[in-house]
């Protein structure tokens, strides 16, 4: 595939999580940088590139932060020969970072396992790179999976294909349905886009399944990267106007209004914990943590 093909990829991209994103959107980084021998007009595309990517995923923080150490090399070797000459590592370097980064998670997500005699089920919804990790790591000790569509886009469909190659069952619903099969399920398990001092993104229809597990007594937990906390402005980056064909491909008839909006803004005080690399929190305790600067 061509570059501008690649570049046409991953701004088209609606079907992958937000960490799957930004790791595409590095590993293409890498590669150009390989191939341009950092020449700087080369340099500043990338560049322009990377600040394309953080407007069209613009409620993804952790594609934002990523993007923005990954620009911050790119603009230092622009002006820096020195820094210039280094670059590649420095970008292997961050990439690296990334992925001690999931291995806490992972390690970090085994309170939800350690207290469970036999094998549990498992809800969850979209598709979120990080989620799929975990549940990887721990596939022996779930019996189940169920999840839906994750409408209009249907990633759903990828991440329960996903599961469904490792060897779980997986009962794949329509998304109406899923938040009343949580009263089949011992953990609720979602990802998250941005996560701030009191609310979190995520793909819409999250806050009814939250709500749900609450009603059948079901726990539940949100999974994020530290990259992924805003301490502000939340809402600022919030798109709502997604593409209406999605949803009608043909073109609304006259008199018909599509509203299509993939997030949603939801109050932490709706998940029991959660897990990132800094730790296992309360909504409490993470508040603290994000006021405090303790990450």
């Amino acid at each position: 595939m061509s570059r501008s093909g690649l570049e046409r990829k991953i701004l088209s991209d609606n079907k992958s999580g937000s960490s799957e994103i930004l790791d595409s959107v590095l590993k293409y980084n890498l590669q150009y940088l390989k191939e341009n021998n950092l020449n700087s007009d080369a340099l500043r595309q990338l560049f322009i590139f990377n600040k394309a990517v953080m407007a069209k995923f613009s409620a993804m923080a952790i594609v934002a932060n990523g993007l923005n150490r990954a620009n911050k090399i790119i603009s230092e070797s622009i002006s820096d020969i020195k820094l210039a000459t280094i670059a590649l590592d420095r970008f292997k370097l961050l990439v690296k970072d990334l992925t001690k980064i999931d291995r806490k998670i992972i390690k970090n997500s085994s309170v939800l396992f350690s207290k469970t005699k036999g094998k549990i089920a498992i809800a969850t919804y979209s598709n979120s790179g990080l989620v799929k990790k975990v549940i990887e790591s721990y596939c022996k000790k779930i019996s189940k999976i169920y999840m839906s569509e994750a409408r209009p886009a249907n990633e759903g469909r990828a991440m329960a294909q996903f599961f469904s190659d490792l060897g779980i069952e997986v009962v794949f619903t329509v998304d109406a349905l899923l938040h009343e099969l949580l009263s089949k399920t011992d953990l609720l398990m979602l990802g998250a886009d941005s996560v701030g001092q009191d609310k979190f993104i995520n793909k819409i229809g999250s806050r009814v399944l939250l709500e749900s597990a609450r009603k059948y007594r079901v726990k539940s937990a949100i999974l994020f990267e530290s990259l992924k906390i805003k301490k502000s402005g939340l809402h600022a980056n919030l798109k709502n106007d997604y593409n209406s064909r999605e949803i009608w491909p043909s073109g609304c008839p006259e008199n018909i209004t599509v509203i299509n909006q993939y997030f949603e803004i939801i109050n932490n005080n709706l998940a029991d914990r959660f897990i990132s690399d800094l730790g296992v929190d309360t909504s409490q305790s993470l508040k603290k943590r994000i006021i405090n600067d303790k990450y």
